[in-house]
């Protein structure tokens, strides 16, 4: 019913496309790719690049033109990794998400094994648009880190133990 005649207060009284749009996402991007060219080995530090950000000599070349807050999100979590720790931040951090993949892999079918990787995997997708693995604090953040450490105990000889006969 609601769906046949939505009610004035379920309708959206949107002019433009902004229901639809990535909602500023390419311009923090912009600044985040800025960031990440001024210092791409070694980045700005460990969850500091919205901080540096702040800062309005960085807000004039970057070309920044909205708000920056302390703590907000680049809403790429890879591109924020990226200005925060460079190139070799992120390649160390990508190698350590890319272990329980192949560990999982080389184990055997399994329920187990087809939650934890395909929890990850939603996980990873999702973090291109919001960063969501990277801050702790978030409950998808959670799921995905419980998810990794069950995929890396998937490995074949990995806790278990070998049957020894009874003499």
């Amino acid at each position: 019913i609601l769906l046949a005649s939505p009610p004035a207060s379920l309708e959206r009284k949107v002019t433009d496309d902004t229901a639809v749009n990535l909602t500023g996402r390419p311009e923090i991007w912009k600044a985040g790719w800025y960031l990440f060219k001024e210092r791409p080995l070694q980045g700005f530090g460990f969850d500091a690049e919205t901080k540096v950000l702040q800062d309005p000599g960085f807000q004039r070349t970057a070309r920044v033109g909205f708000n920056v807050m302390a703590r907000q999100s680049m809403h790429n979590g890879y591109l924020s990794i990226l200005a925060g720790t460079g190139i070799v931040g992120l390649a160390l951090w990508l190698a350590l998400l890319s272990v329980p993949y192949a560990q999982a892999v080389s184990a055997r079918a399994s329920d187990a094994r087809g939650l934890a990787v395909g929890m990850m995997t939603v996980a990873l997708v999702a973090n291109l648009v919001e960063s969501q693995i990277t801050p702790a604090s978030t409950l998808a953040a959670s799921m995905f880190w419980v998810s990794w450490a069950v995929a890396g105990r998937l490995s074949p000889g990995v806790g278990r133990r070998s049957a020894s006969p009874l003499r």
